[in-house]
């Protein structure tokens, strides 16, 4: 099937149009319908419609199902957003208070702050327009001399392809944002591993000494 599908950036930036200027139907485009060549064949067959109607609609299912998993990415990539910037806070703090060197501790947590946003920002994506069909009384009028079964089942066959096409799409995208969701959590475990092991580090590297005169200090009033 033909069709345009806006990439989810350019979906983004669509909503800063104003309404008179802002594409129809999000800046997809519909894609045609492929009449297929059996469906003349089932002029006769009243069982065909339940079973058109029962394939219409577990296409539109798989759209809506893309879009709820697109909902749990979201709250599950903005949960894990948080603790990125909590922990890159927290690194940036403890870099700025010893040499320089310690700056590059700061790269894993900043790829995964940025690869969990662009999770959530493309599965927020997923929620957008998309294209389904169903078989109404209009159908039945112009029938081109054939039966009303014909035309209903045209109708309902031609829903289909659209939420297949849909689905495919929605999910597509939700592909893209998980395979964004996996990096960022992968950054996030080694720059949680990182903070820990710098942490560790930075402690065991006073000496007992140091450490005895720290303790001595906290306890001394000022």
């Amino acid at each position: 099937m033909t069709g345009s599908w806006p990439s989810p950036m350019r979906r983004f930036l669509l909503d800063f149009l104003p309404a008179k200027k802002a594409p129809a139907n999000d800046g997809a485009m519909v894609p045609e319908f492929e009449k297929p060549d059996w469906i003349e064949q089932l002029e006769d067959c009243e069982e065909s419609l339940e079973v058109a109607r029962r394939a219409n609609d577990l296409a539109s299912l798989a759209a809506r199902t893309a879009e709820e998993k697109a909902a749990r990415l979201v709250q599950t990539a903005l949960a894990l957003l948080t603790i990125s910037i909590a922990l890159a806070a927290f690194q940036l703090d403890f870099a700025l208070e010893r040499s320089p060197a310690w700056l590059i501790s700061l790269v894993p947590v900043t790829l995964s702050t940025v690869f969990l946003a662009i999770s959530a920002f493309e599965a927020l994506q997923v929620d957008r327009v998309g294209f389904y069909r169903y078989a109404a009384l209009g159908d039945l009028i112009s029938t081109d001399g054939k039966s009303g079964l014909v035309a209903v089942l045209k109708s309902e066959e031609h829903g289909r392809q659209l939420a297949i096409w849909t689905s495919n799409r929605k999910h597509t995208d939700l592909m893209q944002a998980r395979s964004w969701f996996t990096r960022g959590l992968l950054s996030l475990i080694v720059a949680g591993l990182l903070a820990a092991l710098s942490v560790g580090l930075d402690i065991g590297s006073d000496s007992p000494q140091e450490l005895l005169v720290a303790q001595v200090d906290n306890r001394i009033p000022a």
